[in-house]
């Protein structure tokens, strides 16, 4: 727990910035009182708060780390998916002979897992899980009699749909599921002759692990991707992006811009897949918008974070409800955290319905979030009205 120390580094920033306790409260749409309790060392700050002072008294994330951090999970060297052995399926039945060569069988397999990423914006993980996995697996066997070229397309094909399948665990909360998947994927996708899968693996813990608010971690697993000789620009340019997340969540602002900056110049043109399935959760020209509009959230600037999300929602396709919903809320979380609470309450409303139709871990973790900052209004009834909507969604 933060003790007095972090009361004593709030007031030696607000001194050297010039700063009156009033004015300070006054910026962060805070209670002063609540303010002097903290320099008092009276009150624990929530990080969200820490994170906010950091910014408005250019703190550097120095009052972010006198913070408890989390320990970061480990990572065995089976979760970075650098072994070329093909994991053992799950099930025994074999399909019929012949049908591994057989014209139609991948064509098949690739128009259902479409279907099936086309499903999971604006479905349930639950429906779509289950029928990723059959499908996986009864291509894992479809593998074991097919020979030469069609050996390897059936072989990507189930990288693929493991890829994917990691997104839908992560979406279900179980991110023990979606390592294990994300490892599987990169495993077969060696063996596939698509290298870049095995970096992409970095990219999708750094995405777990930045949900775990693990922001030391999610920096080392992004450079690890960057760096890989294997990464497409593509594959590099979303490590930054998860590296930007990462040093935003740490409150290192400088660092963070340094690599969006980086990841905006790497970004590809539409259409450089670099395999049949285009990598990442948010395939749109504004993407580059949404992880800076979440970034300036982390680094305590939500007034610089509305606008961005704004334009990058914008962007994004009616049918991708899931993206739509995760970065609506985060949009209600900065308009909040801006002291705009009738349009934070307006914009979640109007997201309710479709956050329990993707019934989506990431959009909860965010939901919680914003509850917590909506304590501060918890008299008014709008805001209480709100917060039984959003137990409602995370119970």
């Amino acid at each position: 727990m933060p003790t007095e120390s972090f009361g004593v580094e709030l007031r030696r920033l607000r001194a050297e910035r010039g700063l009156s306790v009033t004015g300070l409260a006054r910026q962060l749409h805070y209670d002063k009182g609540y303010l002097s309790r903290l320099e008092r060392g009276e009150r624990n700050p929530s990080t969200d708060l820490a994170r906010r002072l950091d910014a408005a008294l250019d703190g550097e994330g120095r009052l972010l780390r006198l913070l408890s951090a989390p320990p970061a999970a480990a990572i065995h060297q089976s979760d970075r998916g650098t072994s070329a052995a093909m994991p053992k399926p799950m099930v025994s039945r074999q399909p019929p002979s012949g049908l591994a060569e057989h014209p139609a069988t991948a064509a098949h397999f690739t128009a259902s897992l479409q279907l099936l990423r086309e499903r999971g914006r604006f479905s349930p993980p639950a429906l779509v899980l289950p029928i990723l996995l059959h499908e996986a697996q009864t291509l894992r066997q479809l593998v074991d009699e097919a020979r030469g070229a069609h050996r390897e397309g059936l072989l990507s094909l189930t990288a693929h749909y493991y890829e994917y399948a990691s997104w839908m665990a992560q979406e279900s909360d179980n991110d023990l599921d979606a390592l294990e998947f994300t490892a599987t994927s990169a495993q077969i996708g060696t063996l596939a002759r698509l290298p870049h899968l095995s970096s992409y693996a970095y990219v999708r813990q750094a995405e777990i692990a930045l949900y775990q608010g693990q922001a030391a971690r999610v920096v080392e697993l992004a450079s690890y991707a960057h760096r890989d000789p294997s990464a497409t620009n593509r594959v590099r340019s979303l490590a930054l992006q998860r590296a930007a997340q990462g040093h935003a969540l740490a409150g290192e602002r400088a660092r963070c811009e340094e690599a969006m900056a980086m990841a905006a110049e790497l970004h590809p043109a539409p259409g450089d897949t670099a395999g049949p399935f285009l990598l990442g959760s948010i395939n749109t020209a504004h993407a580059t918008d949404l992880i800076r509009g979440w970034c300036e959230l982390d680094l305590g600037r939500p007034d610089e974070a509305v606008p961005a999300l704004v334009n990058g929602l914008a962007e994004v396709p009616d049918d991708a409800v899931r993206a739509r919903t995760l970065f609506g809320v985060r949009l209600a979380l900065a308009l909040a955290a801006a002291g705009d609470v009738p349009s934070a309450c307006a914009t979640v409303t109007a997201l309710a319905s479709a956050a329990e139709q993707v019934d989506s871990a990431t959009v909860r973790c965010q939901l919680h979030q914003l509850s917590r900052v909506l304590n501060r209004w918890s008299r008014r009834q709008q805001v209480r009205h709100v917060q039984a909507t959003i137990a409602c969604l995370v119970g």
